[in-house]
Protein backbone atom coordinates (compact mmCIF):
# COMPACT_ATOMS: atom_id res chain seq x y z
CA UNK A 1 0.00 0.00 0.00
CA UNK A 2 2.86 2.41 0.68
CA UNK A 3 4.22 1.80 -2.81
CA UNK A 4 0.81 2.68 -4.24
CA UNK A 5 0.72 5.78 -2.03
CA UNK A 6 4.06 6.94 -3.47
CA UNK A 7 2.91 6.42 -7.06
CA UNK A 8 -0.39 8.23 -6.48
CA UNK A 9 1.35 11.12 -4.74
CA UNK A 10 3.85 11.50 -7.59
CA UNK A 11 0.93 11.63 -10.03
CA UNK A 12 -0.97 14.14 -7.88
CA UNK A 13 2.05 16.44 -7.64
CA UNK A 14 1.96 16.80 -11.42
CA UNK A 15 -1.44 18.49 -11.01
CA UNK A 16 -0.71 21.09 -8.32
CA UNK A 17 -3.85 23.15 -8.93
CA UNK A 18 -6.04 20.14 -8.18
CA UNK A 19 -4.36 19.38 -4.83
CA UNK A 20 -3.26 22.82 -3.67
CA UNK A 21 -6.09 23.21 -1.17
CA UNK A 22 -5.15 19.91 0.48
CA UNK A 23 -1.66 21.04 1.41
CA UNK A 24 -2.16 24.55 2.71
CA UNK A 25 -0.40 24.96 6.07
CA UNK A 26 -2.58 27.87 7.25
CA UNK A 27 -4.39 25.93 10.05
CA UNK A 28 -1.09 24.73 11.50
CA UNK A 29 0.47 28.21 11.30
CA UNK A 30 -2.54 29.74 13.06
CA UNK A 31 -2.23 27.06 15.73
CA UNK A 32 1.47 27.86 16.18
CA UNK A 33 0.72 31.56 16.63
CA UNK A 34 -2.05 30.77 19.08
CA UNK A 35 -0.05 28.43 21.30
CA UNK A 36 3.20 30.42 21.19
CA UNK A 37 1.35 33.61 22.15
CA UNK A 38 -0.03 31.84 25.21
CA UNK A 39 3.25 30.45 26.49
CA UNK A 40 4.76 32.34 29.42
CA UNK A 41 7.49 34.86 28.68
CA UNK A 42 9.96 32.64 30.52
CA UNK A 43 9.60 30.11 27.69
CA UNK A 44 11.13 32.50 25.15
CA UNK A 45 14.64 31.27 25.99
CA UNK A 46 13.61 27.61 26.01
CA UNK A 47 13.48 26.76 22.36
CA UNK A 48 12.96 23.03 22.87
CA UNK A 49 9.96 23.68 25.12
CA UNK A 50 8.34 26.05 22.65
CA UNK A 51 9.02 23.70 19.76
CA UNK A 52 7.58 20.72 21.63
CA UNK A 53 4.47 22.69 22.52
CA UNK A 54 3.98 23.55 18.87
CA UNK A 55 4.86 20.23 17.24
CA UNK A 56 3.97 17.39 19.59
CA UNK A 57 0.16 17.83 19.78
CA UNK A 58 -0.49 17.78 15.99
CA UNK A 59 2.12 15.06 15.42
CA UNK A 60 0.60 12.85 18.13
CA UNK A 61 -2.91 13.43 16.82
CA UNK A 62 -1.83 12.48 13.30
CA UNK A 63 -0.04 9.40 14.64
CA UNK A 64 -3.24 8.31 16.41
CA UNK A 65 -5.15 8.85 13.18
CA UNK A 66 -2.59 6.69 11.36
CA UNK A 67 -3.01 3.92 13.94
CA UNK A 68 -6.78 4.15 13.70
CA UNK A 69 -6.75 3.86 9.89
CA UNK A 70 -4.06 1.17 9.84
CA UNK A 71 -6.38 -1.75 9.05
CA UNK A 72 -9.31 0.22 7.64
CA UNK A 73 -10.50 -1.41 4.42
CA UNK A 74 -7.43 -3.66 4.25
CA UNK A 75 -5.01 -0.75 4.58
CA UNK A 76 -6.65 1.60 2.07
CA UNK A 77 -7.18 4.18 4.82
CA UNK A 78 -3.48 4.43 5.62
CA UNK A 79 -2.65 4.43 1.90
CA UNK A 80 -4.86 7.49 1.33
CA UNK A 81 -3.33 9.11 4.38
CA UNK A 82 0.12 8.44 2.90
CA UNK A 83 -0.88 10.06 -0.39
CA UNK A 84 -2.06 13.17 1.43
CA UNK A 85 1.10 13.24 3.59
CA UNK A 86 3.40 13.26 0.54
CA UNK A 87 1.22 15.81 -1.27
CA UNK A 88 1.23 18.00 1.84
CA UNK A 89 5.02 17.74 2.11
CA UNK A 90 5.55 18.73 -1.52
CA UNK A 91 3.49 21.91 -1.41
CA UNK A 92 3.11 24.63 -2.34
CA UNK A 93 3.51 24.55 -6.13
CA UNK A 94 6.00 22.30 -7.93
CA UNK A 95 9.78 22.20 -8.10
CA UNK A 96 9.62 21.86 -11.89
CA UNK A 97 7.63 25.09 -12.13
CA UNK A 98 10.29 26.88 -10.08
CA UNK A 99 12.96 25.60 -12.46
CA UNK A 100 10.97 26.83 -15.45
CA UNK A 101 10.57 30.22 -13.79
CA UNK A 102 14.36 30.51 -13.49
CA UNK A 103 14.92 29.33 -17.05
CA UNK A 104 12.43 31.83 -18.47
CA UNK A 105 14.14 34.71 -16.68
CA UNK A 106 17.63 33.50 -17.68
CA UNK A 107 16.71 33.09 -21.35
CA UNK A 108 15.22 36.59 -21.45
CA UNK A 109 18.23 38.13 -19.71
CA UNK A 110 16.21 39.23 -16.66
CA UNK A 111 18.95 38.77 -14.10
CA UNK A 112 16.88 40.17 -11.23
CA UNK A 113 14.12 37.69 -12.00
CA UNK A 114 16.63 34.86 -12.36
CA UNK A 115 18.21 35.80 -9.04
CA UNK A 116 14.84 35.83 -7.30
CA UNK A 117 13.90 32.47 -8.83
CA UNK A 118 17.27 30.96 -7.83
CA UNK A 119 16.78 32.23 -4.28
CA UNK A 120 13.37 30.55 -4.08
CA UNK A 121 14.81 27.31 -5.42
CA UNK A 122 17.83 27.34 -3.13
CA UNK A 123 15.71 28.58 -0.21
CA UNK A 124 18.42 31.00 0.88
CA UNK A 125 19.79 34.47 0.23
CA UNK A 126 21.77 34.76 -3.01
CA UNK A 127 22.70 38.46 -3.08
CA UNK A 128 26.38 37.60 -2.75
CA UNK A 129 26.25 35.09 -5.62
CA UNK A 130 27.68 36.36 -8.91
CA UNK A 131 25.51 36.39 -12.00
CA UNK A 132 27.56 33.65 -13.65
CA UNK A 133 26.99 31.37 -10.64
CA UNK A 134 23.19 31.68 -10.63
CA UNK A 135 22.65 28.58 -12.84
CA UNK A 136 24.72 26.46 -10.44
CA UNK A 137 22.76 27.91 -7.51
CA UNK A 138 19.50 27.03 -9.25
CA UNK A 139 20.77 23.49 -9.91
CA UNK A 140 21.76 23.08 -6.27
CA UNK A 141 18.31 24.34 -5.31
CA UNK A 142 16.72 21.77 -7.61
CA UNK A 143 18.53 18.94 -5.83
CA UNK A 144 17.81 20.33 -2.35
CA UNK A 145 14.12 20.99 -3.03
CA UNK A 146 13.72 17.56 -4.61
CA UNK A 147 15.15 16.02 -1.46
CA UNK A 148 13.23 18.23 0.95
CA UNK A 149 9.88 17.95 -0.81
CA UNK A 150 10.07 14.43 -2.21
CA UNK A 151 12.85 12.03 -1.29
CA UNK A 152 13.05 12.72 2.45
CA UNK A 153 9.32 12.22 2.82
CA UNK A 154 9.34 9.01 0.77
CA UNK A 155 12.10 7.64 2.99
CA UNK A 156 10.16 8.20 6.20
CA UNK A 157 6.90 7.04 4.65
CA UNK A 158 8.56 3.70 3.91
CA UNK A 159 10.02 3.47 7.42
CA UNK A 160 7.24 4.74 9.71
CA UNK A 161 4.29 5.54 7.49
CA UNK A 162 2.47 8.83 6.76
CA UNK A 163 3.53 10.42 10.04
CA UNK A 164 7.08 10.78 8.63
CA UNK A 165 6.36 13.25 5.78
CA UNK A 166 3.94 15.18 7.97
CA UNK A 167 6.48 15.58 10.79
CA UNK A 168 9.08 16.80 8.27
CA UNK A 169 6.78 19.48 6.85
CA UNK A 170 5.58 20.65 10.27
CA UNK A 171 9.16 20.96 11.56
CA UNK A 172 10.12 23.02 8.52
CA UNK A 173 7.06 25.25 8.91
CA UNK A 174 7.86 25.75 12.59
CA UNK A 175 11.42 26.76 11.69
CA UNK A 176 10.18 29.33 9.17
CA UNK A 177 7.54 30.63 11.57
CA UNK A 178 10.15 31.08 14.30
CA UNK A 179 12.38 33.07 11.94
CA UNK A 180 9.50 35.33 10.92
CA UNK A 181 8.47 36.08 14.51
CA UNK A 182 11.92 37.46 15.38
CA UNK A 183 13.59 37.18 18.76
CA UNK A 184 13.21 33.40 18.67
CA UNK A 185 16.75 32.26 17.93
CA UNK A 186 16.55 29.50 20.52
CA UNK A 187 13.40 28.16 18.90
CA UNK A 188 14.97 28.27 15.43
CA UNK A 189 18.04 26.42 16.71
CA UNK A 190 15.85 23.78 18.33
CA UNK A 191 13.94 23.32 15.05
CA UNK A 192 17.25 23.02 13.17
CA UNK A 193 18.39 20.28 15.53
CA UNK A 194 15.15 18.35 15.08
CA UNK A 195 15.38 18.63 11.30
CA UNK A 196 19.02 17.54 11.37
CA UNK A 197 18.00 14.37 13.20
CA UNK A 198 15.11 13.76 10.79
CA UNK A 199 17.31 14.44 7.74
CA UNK A 200 20.53 12.68 8.73
CA UNK A 201 19.74 9.24 7.31
CA UNK A 202 17.41 10.12 4.38
CA UNK A 203 19.84 12.78 3.11
CA UNK A 204 22.49 10.10 2.76
CA UNK A 205 20.00 7.77 1.09
CA UNK A 206 19.13 10.57 -1.36
CA UNK A 207 22.82 11.19 -2.11
CA UNK A 208 23.26 7.47 -2.76
CA UNK A 209 20.26 7.43 -5.11
CA UNK A 210 21.74 10.37 -7.07
CA UNK A 211 24.91 8.35 -7.49
CA UNK A 212 23.01 5.26 -8.64
CA UNK A 213 21.06 7.37 -11.14
CA UNK A 214 24.13 9.23 -12.45
CA UNK A 215 27.89 9.03 -12.08
CA UNK A 216 28.38 7.09 -8.86
CA UNK A 217 32.12 7.80 -8.58
CA UNK A 218 31.71 11.55 -9.00
CA UNK A 219 28.69 11.62 -6.68
CA UNK A 220 30.69 9.85 -3.97
CA UNK A 221 33.60 12.25 -4.48
CA UNK A 222 31.24 15.22 -4.13
CA UNK A 223 29.72 13.69 -1.00
CA UNK A 224 33.15 13.09 0.55
CA UNK A 225 34.55 16.49 -0.41
CA UNK A 226 31.50 18.34 0.91
CA UNK A 227 32.02 16.90 4.37
CA UNK A 228 35.58 18.17 4.57
CA UNK A 229 34.29 21.71 5.12
CA UNK A 230 33.96 22.51 8.83
CA UNK A 231 30.54 24.15 8.42
CA UNK A 232 29.16 21.65 5.91
CA UNK A 233 25.66 20.40 6.59
CA UNK A 234 23.19 18.03 5.04
CA UNK A 235 22.26 20.54 2.35
CA UNK A 236 25.87 20.57 1.14
CA UNK A 237 25.97 16.77 1.18
CA UNK A 238 22.83 16.42 -0.95
CA UNK A 239 23.71 19.14 -3.45
CA UNK A 240 27.34 18.05 -3.80
CA UNK A 241 26.25 14.47 -4.50
CA UNK A 242 23.76 15.72 -7.10
CA UNK A 243 26.32 17.93 -8.84
CA UNK A 244 28.82 15.09 -8.76
CA UNK A 245 26.30 12.65 -10.23
CA UNK A 246 25.90 15.06 -13.18
CA UNK A 247 29.69 15.54 -13.29
CA UNK A 248 29.23 19.33 -13.31
CA UNK A 249 32.56 21.13 -12.91
CA UNK A 250 31.98 24.59 -14.26
CA UNK A 251 28.42 25.88 -14.77
CA UNK A 252 27.75 27.18 -18.30
CA UNK A 253 26.65 30.75 -18.99
CA UNK A 254 25.07 30.28 -22.43
CA UNK A 255 21.27 30.16 -22.12
CA UNK A 256 20.93 26.96 -24.14
CA UNK A 257 23.65 25.19 -22.16
CA UNK A 258 22.09 26.33 -18.86
CA UNK A 259 18.76 24.92 -19.99
CA UNK A 260 20.38 21.61 -20.92
CA UNK A 261 22.13 21.45 -17.54
CA UNK A 262 18.93 22.02 -15.58
CA UNK A 263 17.02 19.57 -17.75
CA UNK A 264 19.74 17.00 -17.05
CA UNK A 265 19.31 17.78 -13.36
CA UNK A 266 15.58 17.17 -13.54
CA UNK A 267 16.18 13.93 -15.42
CA UNK A 268 18.60 12.84 -12.70
CA UNK A 269 16.00 13.55 -10.02
CA UNK A 270 13.46 11.56 -12.04
CA UNK A 271 15.80 8.59 -12.30
CA UNK A 272 16.52 8.84 -8.57
CA UNK A 273 12.79 8.67 -7.89
CA UNK A 274 12.66 5.51 -9.96
CA UNK A 275 15.43 4.06 -7.79
CA UNK A 276 13.33 4.76 -4.70
CA UNK A 277 10.20 3.29 -6.32
CA UNK A 278 12.18 0.18 -7.29
CA UNK A 279 13.42 -0.21 -3.71
CA UNK A 280 9.86 0.18 -2.40
CA UNK A 281 8.67 -2.43 -4.90
CA UNK A 282 11.37 -4.90 -3.84
CA UNK A 283 10.56 -4.37 -0.16
CA UNK A 284 6.89 -4.93 -0.92
CA UNK A 285 7.57 -8.13 -2.87
CA UNK A 286 9.80 -9.36 -0.03
CA UNK A 287 6.94 -8.80 2.40
CA UNK A 288 8.72 -6.11 4.44
CA UNK A 289 6.22 -3.47 3.35
CA UNK A 290 2.52 -3.65 2.73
Amino acid sequence: MRLIAILLALWANHHPRSVERWRRPDPFLRYLDWIWDRLPASADNRGALRLAAGLLPPVLLFWLLQLWLDDWLLGIGEMLLGVWALVFLHGPGRVDDQVEEFLDAWREGRLDGARAAAARLADREVEAVGDAQLPATALEGLFWQSYRRLLGGIFWLLIIGPIGPVALRLAWLARDAAAERGGTDELARAADKVMHVLDWLPARAAALSFGLAGSFVHAFDGWRNSQEEPDAGLRELVTAAGLGALDVDRPPSDAEDVEDMLRDGRDLVGRSLMVWVAVAALLTIAGWLY
